[in-house]
């Protein structure tokens, strides 16, 4: 592989940095108590709903969850969703710091020394304003991100090249000057053929043992930890 000077890391945030399984589940463990279905099958439908929170102005990943209900003619359940999820919320993110995944801080502190720009591209449903004060402050992450970029204010997702060369522009940087961190196949091939060197950090083993990753090893590592993101700047 080309050596590169790397002068600003693009990260997702979710199962890169902290752990997202709470996120992921809240909705489904609330369905799961009155209807039968699996999480891959709840997931392919409610996923699509729960985009319209980046397309549509006002509209939520609560409106998504009713919007699933009145389908499955089970929207007399909604009214219990307000209580299931304060509980709920307060049970899983209390605490945000906790969600951190080990060695996170270290390695932001590292980088920052390092001069490496650390920037968060986010497909979270809520405004960017809520996600950074309910999430990444408590939890001690927003002093080592320089930016955050949200898919709710773009109006596109990760990984889609309009989102990746938004960043680019407001940032003045060229896809060759960028590390991309991701964790999901589709954002890690994205990132690969837009141009980026890719790091994959957190993916599933199985993405490996199957040969999905091999193409981008030309243009990208396979990582075992984040903290080994060090050793790409240095």
């Amino acid at each position: 592989m080309t050596e590169r000077k790397i002068k600003a890391i693009l990260s997702d945030a979710g199962g890169i940095l902290f752990d997202d399984r709470p996120y992921k589940v809240k909705e489904y463990l609330f369905v799961r108590d009155f209807m039968d279905v699996s999480y891959r099958e709840f997931m392919d439908e409610f996923h699509l709903l729960r985009n319209k929170a980046q397309q549509i102005e006002g509209y939520s990943k609560v409106d998504a969850l009713k919007e699933y209900l009145d389908i499955h003619d089970l929207s007399e359940h909604f009214p219990k969703y307000a209580a299931y999820a304060a509980e709920y919320d307060a049970k899983h993110f209390g605490k945000p710091e906790q969600l951190v995944k080990d060695g996170v801080i270290k390695t932001l502190q590292g980088l920052q020394e390092e001069g490496i720009d650390f920037i968060v591209l986010t497909d979270s449903t809520r405004p960017l304003s809520q996600h950074r004060s309910e999430v990444f402050d408590p939890a001690g992450l927003s002093p080592y991100i320089t930016a955050f970029y949200s898919s709710k204010e773009l109006g596109v997702k990760k990984p889609a090249a309009e989102f990746f060369q938004y960043v680019l522009d407001e940032k003045q940087l060229s896809p060759d000057e960028v590390l991309w961190v991701a964790h999901d196949l589709d954002e890690i091939i994205g990132g690969y053929e837009f141009g980026f060197v890719v790091a994959a950090v957190n993916y599933n083993p199985d993405l490996e043992e199957s040969g999905e990753l091999d193409q981008i090893k030309d243009n990208g590592y396979l990582l075992n930890h984040f903290r080994d993101l060090l050793t790409l700047v240095e």
